[in-house]
């Protein structure tokens, strides 16, 4: 049987026959048989977000003139948006021992897709659109499924860097300027 040199380094009852150590992360053990930390969906997530809700008022213009609205009023959408993605920090952080990493980061990607597919076939298949359904699913909706993935990708940087964890978190916010 060929060893090979990851396998090397396991302990003997880690040493099946066609074991890979790199399936045994997949599988979420590690040789010391416990459960690693799940990990959140990749960093670029946090890029995604962040250009997402700074980049939005490049869409007032236009979301003023479709709901024939105020720019305050198509901006509100923005504001209720970026305060669920940094204000459910807390709910956040009390649901993230519960339910882990890759749950909550799975459950704001759905419903973060969800709000802007809902609002992409409101906008399309209304005959008198109303930006309070804007403010629903782009502001309510997708600023939750932020917030659920913001929290989860910034607090995954500390368990796999403890070293040079500064640089880490620095290269992860780094979208943010």
């Amino acid at each position: 049987m060929h060893v090979h040199y990851w396998q090397k380094r396991l302990p003997a009852r880690w040493r099946l026959q066609g074991l890979d150590y790199r399936l045994l992360l997949l599988h979420g053990l590690l040789p010391s048989g416990r459960l690693p930390p799940q990990p959140s969906p990749p960093s670029h997530s946090c890029l995604l977000q962040d250009g997402f809700r700074d980049s939005f008022g490049l869409l007032l213009p236009l979301l003023a003139a479709h709901f024939s609205v105020g720019r305050a009023s198509a901006s509100l959408t923005s504001s209720i948006m970026t305060l669920l993605t940094l204000g459910s920090g807390p709910l956040v952080a009390s649901l993230l021992p519960t339910f882990g990493h890759r749950t909550l980061s799975l459950l704001g990607a759905l419903l973060a897709t969800l709000g802007l597919l809902l609002a992409g076939l409101y906008i399309e298949l209304a005959s008198s659109p109303q930006i309070l359904f804007l403010h629903l699913t782009v502001g309510l909706t997708t600023g939750l499924g932020f917030g659920l993935l913001y929290l989860p990708a910034m607090d995954i940087v500390e368990h796999y860097f403890s070293k040079r964890l500064g640089l880490a978190i620095s290269v992860l916010r780094s979208s943010v300027l």
